[in-house]
C-alpha cells in the first residue's frame, strides 16, 4: 500500500494523509524497513498539506486532526521540525514532558511511575506489568489513566503520549544541521525521561534509553546505532 502511494488520486487527500502519515510513523519507529526515510515521508506530507492550503474544498486543520488521531507520532514532528506544518500546531499537545514534574496534553499531570511506564510503551517496549505502578498508587493510577481518555460524540478514545525521544531521532536521522539543533532544543524542552526514586522495575531500561539518546546527541551514535541499542534493551 505504502509503495503504491503516487499513484492515489490527488483529491484524495484524507487518504493520502492517513497512508503517508502512517510511513512517517513506521520511519519512526525501530521496526523501520531499510528503504524507509523519515525524510521521504516528511516531504511528501508538506507536500499534500501545502496542496490542501490551496483548495477550496480541502482543510488543512481537518487533515491535521485526522493525522493526529490516528497517526500521534507522525503529527507531532510535523508540529515540531523545521518550518512545521501550521495546521498540525496542536499535536504538540501529545508530547510529553518528563523530569521532576511529568506533564501531557497541557493539563494532566502524571505521577513519576506512570510517567515512566508511558515513556516505554511510547518507545514501543511491550509492558505487560501495570504492577510497578499499582503497587505504589491504585487510586492515582486509575484516576490518571482516566484523565488520558477523550470523549467524542459516542465513542471514548484514548489520547496516546508521544516520548520527545521519538521525534528527536527523527530530526537526527537527517543530514542538516538545522534539524539537529532542534532536536536538542526539543529534548531540552521536553525531557528524555521522568525523574523519580520510587522503585521501578524497568528503571535500567530508562537509563539505557537516556544513555543512548545522549550519546545519539553527542555524535557518538548513529541513528541505526540508536535503533540497535533500542531493540536489544527490549
Amino acid at each position: 500500500m505504502l509503495e503504491r502511494l503516487d499513484a492515489l488520486p490527488d483529491e484524495m487527500f484524507d487518504v493520502r494523509v492517513l497512508s503517508l502519515g502512517a510511513g512517517l510513523e513506521l520511519a519512526l519507529s525501530w521496526a523501520a524497513p531499510e528503504d524507509f526515510s523519515v525524510a521521504k515521508f516528511e516531504s511528501k506530507l508538506r507536500k499534500v498539506f501545502a496542496e490542501a492550503e490551496k483548495i477550496r474544498y480541502a482543510s488543512a486543520p481537518g487533515l491535521a486532526k485526522l493525522l493526529q488521531r490516528w497517526h500521534p507520532t507522525a503529527a507531532a514532528y510535523l508540529a515540531l521540525m523545521p518550518d512545521p506544518i501550521t495546521a498540525c500546531a496542536f499535536a504538540v499537545r501529545n508530547v510529553m514532558k518528563v523530569g521532576q514534574q511529568n506533564l501531557v496534553f497541557d493539563d494532566v499531570t502524571l505521577p513519576p511511575v506512570y510517567a515512566c511506564d508511558l515513556v516505554l510503551r511510547a518507545l514501543d517496549f511491550d509492558l505487560r506489568r501495570d504492577f510497578s505502578f499499582i503497587q505504589s498508587d491504585l487510586g492515582g493510577s486509575r484516576r490518571k489513566k482516566k484523565d488520558l481518555l477523550q470523549q467524542v460524540g459516542e465513542v471514548t478514545l484514548w489520547r496516546q503520549p508521544v516520548s520527545a525521544v521519538r521525534i528527536a531521532y527523527g530530526l537526527l536521522s537527517h543530514r542538516n544541521d538545522v534539524y539537529h539543533f532542534r532536536a536538542r532544543s526539543i529534548l531540552a524542552t521536553y525531557g528524555i525521561r521522568p525523574t523519580t526514586t520510587a522503585i521501578y522495575p524497568m528503571m535500567g531500561t530508562l537509563e539505557a534509553v537516556e544513555r543512548a539518546t545522549r550519546d545519539l546527541l553527542e555524535g557518538n551514535l548513529t541513528p541505526k546505532g540508536l535503533t540497535r541499542k533500542m531493540l536489544e534493551a527490549q
